[in-house]
């Protein structure tokens, strides 16, 4: 709706449209079950979701219309899907609540990873600010850039468009504490070994020397 109110595009909508027959055929992929089921999550009675490690639940894809960008996540798996629908389920029945993650790793891989989180304890949130929408949130937090990177080869230079920092961070921060409770090292002050990271530089062999020179 939004690229054909905003947009004279008629390839842009064609692109979008065929991105929604995409998105319907993953959806349907992910959701076949290889075993048979007699009780739904719905019947099961769960009125609370607390879930711990809540970092392995964040490879899902964002819808955008961006294209491929370097730093945000390309691949949704098969058990986050299920996670975010057992999400939902329950914040449909309590108001957007009752739903609690917690991980020490909430952004490890990909900028977008963040969108992920919020989106899954926050979407009433995120519905507020106008930000629910990933190229929106991106479009206010976030700034992407195109520049020429190193080739894997290391023989030539391409173009890339890669997510490179947040923007208006305070912002950012002040609407995800309104879900989150934060705690840093500082505040938590448990006791952690003390260690030395010693790199070791190693001179490549001949084989991967040869190797390199084939590759490039």
């Amino acid at each position: 709706r939004e690229i054909k109110l905003g947009s004279d595009s008629d390839y842009t909508v064609k692109e979008a449209e065929r991105s929604i027959k995409g998105l319907e055929h993953q959806l349907e992929e992910l959701q076949k079950l290889e075993r048979d089921t007699f009780i739904e999550f719905e019947n099961l009675g769960i009125d609370f979701l607390f879930v711990d490690e809540a970092h392995h639940f964040k490879n899902i894809r964002p819808i955008t219309g961006l294209g491929n960008v370097a730093g945000i996540t390309n691949t949704t798996s098969k058990k986050n899907v299920d996670m975010e629908m057992k999400v939902r389920q329950v914040q449909a029945e309590h108001g957007d609540r009752n739903v609690v993650f917690a991980t020490g790793t909430p952004v490890s891989n990909s900028i977008s990873e963040l969108f992920t989180m919020m989106n899954y304890i926050q979407p009433d949130v995120l519905e507020r600010y106008q930000v629910s929408n990933f190229d929106s949130w991106v479009g206010t937090f976030g700034n992407i850039e195109n520049s020429m990177e190193l080739a894997p080869t290391g023989d030539k230079y391409q173009p890339k468009k890669r997510f490179k920092k947040f923007v208006n961070l305070p912002e950012l921060m002040r609407i995800y504490k309104e879900t989150a409770d934060i705690q840093t090292s500082d505040m938590l002050d448990l006791p952690v070994p003390e260690a030395k990271i010693i790199a070791v530089e190693s001179e490549l062999t001949q084989a991967q020397k040869y190797y390199l020179e084939e590759l490039v």
